[in-house]
Parts: C-alpha cells; sequence; structure tokens
C-alpha cells in the first residue's frame, strides 16, 4: 500500500512539468519501484501484447549503438537520450501494480490546471523568458499534450459545471503553450484539434476543418496583437523569413536568428547525411560533415542536433537511423489502435494523441535527440497509457 502511494505521487509530479528536477527524481522513484516489483517476480508471466511493446522499446534503443560504429569521436553519453527507452523499462512493472487507473484522467485534468497557471504566472508576475523554468520548447510540448488529452475528456462529458471547469482548464493550458512563444509547437495547435475530434467522435468534415483553422489565425492574431513579447516575436520571425529569403536567393550562410540557423541546421544536416546515406556519420560526426559541406565552423558548438528529428537521424544515423524511428513510432501508433478496436477508447486514445503530437514535433525539434525531457516524458506517458488501455481491457471496464 505504500508503494502504492509513493507511486501515486511521483505520477503526479511527473504529469506537473514546471519543475525539472522533482520531475527526474519522481521517475527515479517509478523506476525503483518498477524493479523492485521486477526482481520480486510475483506478477506471473506477460502476456504477448506487453512482451510485444517492452521488446519494441529495447529494439530502439539498439538502433541508436551504429554510434560506436560510425563515430570515430564516439562517446557513452552519445547514446544518453536513447539509453532512456531501456533504462526507464521499468516504469511498466510499477504501473502493472496499479489496479485501477480511473484516477488518471484527474491526475492529467489538475497537472494541466497547475502547470497552465505556473506558467501563466510566471509571465504576469515574474517576468520569466518565455513562461517556463526550463526549456520552454518540451514545456510546451507537454503542456500542448495534457491540454489536448483534457480537451479528449471534456468533448466526452455531459455535465454542465464539469464542462466549463474543463473548458477553462484547456484554454488556460493552450495559452500557456501561447506564451512559450515556440513556434514550431503553436503550429500543431489547429492539427491538434482535428486529431483529438477524430479520435472522439470518428468522424470529421472539410468544412469543419475550415472552422478550425479560421479561428486559430483569428486567435493567433489577437494573441499577437494584445501581447508584446508575442507581437515582438512575430516582427522578429517576418524579419528573420526575409532575411532566409535573401540567404537562399544570394546561396549565402545566415546564422543571425533561430529561423535562419534552423534551416541551416536542416540543409547542411541532410548534405551531411548524403555523405553517409545507409548508417549516418555518427552524434559527433554528422558536425564535422556539414562544416565540411560549408556550415560556418562559428556556430557550430551549440550543434548537437538538426532541430528537425527526421533530418538528425538521417544524419547520425542514416536512412537505417531514420527507419528505426519510423518503424517505432508506427508499431507503438498500431498497438494503440489495436486496443481502441478492443473497445478501449479511452486511455488508448491518450496514446494516440501522445504519439501523432510527437510526430508533429519532430518537424521542428529533436525530441529523441535533443530534449532528455521530451524523451523522458514520451516513455513515461507510452507506458502508462499503453498499461491503462490494457489494464482496462482485461477487467473489461470500458
Amino acid at each position: 500500500m505504500n508503494l502504492f502511494i509513493i507511486t501515486l505521487t511521483s505520477l503526479v509530479f511527473l504529469f506537473i512539468n514546471d519543475s525539472k528536477s522533482i520531475y527526474q527524481i519522481s521517475i527515479l522513484l517509478l523506476v525503483l519501484i518498477g524493479l523492485f516489483y521486477f526482481l520480486k517476480n510475483k506478477d506471473g508471466k506477460l502476456y504477448y501484447i506487453e512482451k510485444f511493446t517492452l521488446i519494441t522499446f529495447f529494439l530502439y534503443f539498439i538502433t541508436h549503438l551504429i554510434y560506436i560504429f560510425n563515430d570515430p569521436g564516439f562517446l557513452i553519453r552519445d547514446i544518453d537520450h536513447a539509453s532512456r527507452f531501456i533504462l526507464l523499462i521499468p516504469l511498466y512493472f510499477a504501473f502493472r501494480k496499479i489496479k485501477s487507473f480511473l484516477f488518471l484522467e484527474k491526475i492529467i485534468i489538475i497537472a494541466s490546471l497547475i502547470t497552465s497557471i505556473i506558467v501563466i504566472m510566471n509571465f504576469a508576475l515574474f517576468d520569466i523568458r518565455r513562461s517556463y523554468n526550463y526549456s520552454c520548447i518540451s514545456g510546451a510540448q507537454v503542456s500542448l499534450v495534457l491540454g489536448s488529452i483534457t480537451l479528449f475528456i471534456l468533448l466526452g462529458k455531459k455535465n454542465l459545471k464539469l464542462i466549463l471547469f474543463l473548458s477553462t482548464v484547456v484554454l488556460l493550458s493552450f495559452t500557456s503553450v501561447f506564451l512559450s512563444e515556440t513556434r514550431g509547437v503553436i503550429l500543431c495547435i489547429p492539427f491538434a484539434f482535428i486529431i483529438i475530434i477524430c479520435l472522439r467522435f470518428n468522424t470529421i468534415n472539410f468544412k469543419f476543418m475550415i472552422c478550425i483553422f479560421a479561428a486559430f489565425i483569428l486567435t493567433s492574431y489577437a494573441a499577437i496583437q494584445n501581447i508584446p513579447s508575442l507581437n515582438s516575436r512575430y516582427h522578429q520571425t517576418v524579419k528573420s523569413l526575409k532575411v532566409l529569403d535573401q540567404s537562399i536567393e544570394n546561396d549565402e550562410f545566415h546564422g543571425t536568428s533561430s529561423i535562419t540557423i534552423r534551416y541551416n541546421f536542416i540543409k547542411y544536416g541532410f548534405l551531411a547525411f548524403l555523405e553517409n546515406p545507409i548508417f549516418g556519420n555518427g552524434r559527433n560526426g554528422f558536425r564535422q560533415k556539414m562544416v565540411e559541406k560549408g556550415y560556418d565552423e562559428k556556430y557550430l558548438i551549440p550543434l548537437s542536433h538538426s532541430h528537425n528529428q527526421f533530418i538528425s537521424d538521417l544524419a547520425m544515423r542514416g536512412i537505417f537511423g531514420l527507419i528505426s524511428t519510423l518503424l517505432f513510432m508506427l508499431v507503438l501508433t498500431l498497438i494503440f489502435f489495436a486496443l481502441r478496436k478492443h473497445g478501449e477508447m479511452e486511455f488508448s486514445s491518450y496514446g494516440i494523441i501522445l504519439i501523432l503530437f510527437y510526430l508533429m514535433f519532430f518537424l521542428t525539434d529533436s525530441p529523441f535527440i535533443g530534449s532528455m525531457h521530451a524523451s523522458l516524458f514520451f516513455i513515461f506517458c507510452n507506458i502508462l497509457f499503453f498499461r491503462a488501455s490494457l489494464s482496462r481491457i482485461q477487467r473489461g471496464n470500458y
């Protein structure tokens, strides 16, 4: 019973993502609890689908070991982020001891609310740049995932007071994403709405999609006009796009803004991939290949990935790496759709939302390579939502 209370407390802190140290301590506690149950080994045998899921995580980790062979400057820390995909597997054995996951909906709603309030207070009262106490990019990703799952929950409710409360939570969550000023995550919002509607009602129509995008454009315009920091960032973006257009037209290298730098990350990352297309250039080696292709060396120091998961995979692990990531995400998605087909519509939908959103994040960030917090959150949520879905099917509670 005490271990269950610790597990529950850790889950709460894991979802409330504004404190990085508490987050890491919570996940460590859950891993230790999982190891305890794994070594105790009184749970009986794993079901086939459980084995299949855990092996999928293990195999994805193995694909990163290619760095040992393709990177002349290989260091153990080069697979540090990828190691989470195997080191966090004991989480599953902690979650496996939970009898009912009915509490999960409440935790997600509370976490969405508290995280959003913290972010908004940071913006309004403490003048914290881009509103998050740590990485605004991974923070905004987590906020969008939690807020979107809360929206999915909202669309399944009929009680008016609860609908009003959940609507407020969703509004605060999406506001916190805007305050992060993280353009790549903000652009995911209209697609997030469409994904959620499709999952909740199993239908979508063209007129509704137009309404969603129109509402997003109007909301974005209102936010930019009324929030000075967003207005400033918008004008910076416009200027950066003009500089980028000129640099492309004149075939010049510009590294004076985040947009031009990201463009060069992607451009020269792809050129580096073409040098070693099958197995890539390694976690460190891809930098040198980029320089050889014309990347300005003075912008090389902060470069650890290409701000695009797909290009990062290609540059570092080649086609082999890209296929491994795509297969990993595809298999996990199909597992959740299989659980939905068996009648569990709630927690399996949380899992699908998580995976599809990360695929969107991949276009402007490299969560599995460049962000420890983002990869930890993905693994933790994926394992939790899978176990919650399977548990309800086994018990017939759906």
